[in-house]
């Protein structure tokens, strides 16, 4: 019985993705970090509306705070900030996408010049389905897309701040 039982708990290899690519901001560290956050992501990502689990910690951003995203079709995406830590620079989530796939982003935002500052973003999903094999694979054959995307779009955004 225990060999049927661990013999069912293993999974077929599931498709994984991990990649990086850095966005160069004209702005300090300090001032740019928000603009990873979930709140502040609004200010660069037209659509960006999450939905808090408890609206207090839209606020205040701890550590383990819950949100939704639309994700596709009629279900949401549960983002969980792992991490914001302001001192060092640094956003951790965890997403788990209902075409099943869990994404971690980290990001890290770092000084480079006066008035200006680099953020390092790195992506990893892993699939839990077949439905998210073909979401990675997509995923991955877009993502060269999506540094020019961020670069542009942050540029924008910057540009309006000041």
């Amino acid at each position: 019985m225990w060999a049927a039982c661990a013999q069912s708990a293993v999974a077929d290899e599931r498709a994984a993705f991990s990649g990086s690519f850095s966005v160069m901001l004209k702005a300090p560290a300090q001032q740019a970090l928000p603009l990873f956050d979930p709140v502040g992501e609004a200010a660069w990502a037209p659509g960006w509306a999450p939905v808090f689990a408890r609206a207090s910690d839209r606020a205040a951003l701890p550590d383990g705070s819950v949100f939704t995203t639309p994700g596709h079709g009629d279900q949401a995406s549960t983002w969980v900030l792992q991490r914001y830590d302001r001192s060092a620079g640094e956003i951790v989530y965890t997403v788990f996408d209902p075409q099943g796939v869990v994404v971690a982003i980290h990001i890290t935002v770092r000084e480079r010049s006066p008035g200006a500052s680099e953020a390092l973003v790195r992506y990893d999903l892993v699939a839990t389905s077949a439905a998210g094999d073909r979401f990675v694979q997509e995923f991955g054959s877009s993502f060269p897309h999506l540094q020019p995307h961020w670069q542009h779009a942050l540029d924008a955004a910057l540009a309006h701040q000041s």
